[in-house]
């Protein structure tokens, strides 16, 4: 038996995302012990479809997010601003992500039945896949900079996920018979769905550097839940 706790792998993504610090709204409220000035907002988006690197081969892959950052604990800074720690964080939001990849081959086969007679079966096979993913992330963060572009921070993390996916294996096709004007319709279908609730903690540090609204970061995660690692490379726009 395959022990699935150890597979390992490489993945890559890339995206963008914008935000707004509701510092340039003054009038807005504090709301019990959360001052909303202190607040950040991000949204992200990305879409595309699969590359067709075979004519039989579709998909599209989806994404959208929205994040508030707030800090509970304000930092504090050595003189000229040349040193500071940035206090404490704590953000939550919502991501959604969706993936599906379909593969559709055109069959066409034919059989003898009977003396004479001769049927053919013509239609496409489909093979696929498609997933959705619905997360609520909560992170606690803090992080110290130094001569105002280079930044280095770490937290911890837990993501609720919502997932659902479906296995897509069917085939639905025409039948014919020589000598004679009687069709028939003939289908199989072999997917399944399934869905999961899951609860992710993880830890993760990182440096950022910052050229005034655009910021550039790396960041190392570690999932404490199924101890996967992985590396995310980000830019944001804020101001």
């Amino acid at each position: 038996m395959s022990d699935f706790s150890k597979v390992a792998g490489f993945g890559a993504q890339a995206g963008f995302v914008g935000g707004l610090n509701l510092r340039i709204l003054p009038f807005l409220p504090e709301v019990g012990p959360i001052d909303l000035k202190k607040t950040k907002l991000y949204v992200n988006f990305f879409a595309m479809d699969i590359p067709k690197v075979d004519e039989n081969l579709t998909g599209n892959v989806t994404s959208f997010g929205l994040h508030a950052q707030n800090k509970i604990i304000d930092g504090v800074s050595a003189p000229l601003g040349i040193a500071k720690w940035y206090g404490v964080d704590v953000s939550t939001g919502m991501d959604y992500s969706s993936q599906k990849i379909h593969y559709v081959y055109p069959i066409e086969q034919t059989k003898n039945i009977d003396t004479g007679v001769d049927a053919t079966v013509k239609g496409p096979a489909t093979l696929g896949a498609e997933m959705s993913t619905f997360t609520i992330p909560i992170e606690v963060s803090s992080g110290v900079g130094f001569l105002w572009i280079f930044n280095l921070y770490a937290g911890a993390g837990l993501d609720l996920n919502f997932a659902s996916a479906t296995s897509v294996a069917n085939i639905a096709a025409n039948v014919t018979f020589t000598g004679t004007t009687a069709q028939a319709k003939a289908s199989m279908d072999l997917g399944s769905e399934d869905n999961a609730s899951v609860a992710d903690l993880r830890l993760f540090v990182g440096t950022q550097l910052d050229f005034s609204i655009l910021k550039l970061d790396v960041q190392l995660q570690k999932n404490i839940t199924n101890n996967a690692m992985a590396v995310n490379f980000g830019t944001r726009i804020y101001w």
